[in-house]
């Protein structure tokens, strides 16, 4: 009888940490923006637009592509071609 007690408490308290545990996470976690986040986050924008701008006004230079070394390369001859694998059957989840 000593024995059956003592797993019924420990079931019990194994249920009530569950519980508790699992209630326990449900509070919530959405806090209001105080206005100084809006200010970093206003700043934090601007960061971004003068990023953008400066790609904006990216030049890339295609010189290389006009280079007579660039022009004088060619694709690889000899290379070997793969053999082709043996497809499976058109619906493989089909019994046999």
């Amino acid at each position: 009888m000593n024995k059956q007690i003592i797993l019924s408490i420990v079931f019990i308290l194994a249920l009530a940490g569950t519980i508790y545990f699992w209630l326990g996470g449900t509070t919530s976690s959405i806090t209001p923006v105080p206005d100084a986040a809006s200010a970093e986050k206003g700043e934090s924008t601007a960061v971004q637009l003068a990023q953008l701008r400066k790609l904006k006004n990216l030049r890339l230079d295609t010189d290389i592509l006009e280079d007579e070394f660039f022009r004088s390369l060619a694709s690889p001859q000899g290379v070997p071609v793969l053999q082709q694998n043996e497809q499976g059957r058109p619906n493989p989840f089909l019994p046999l």
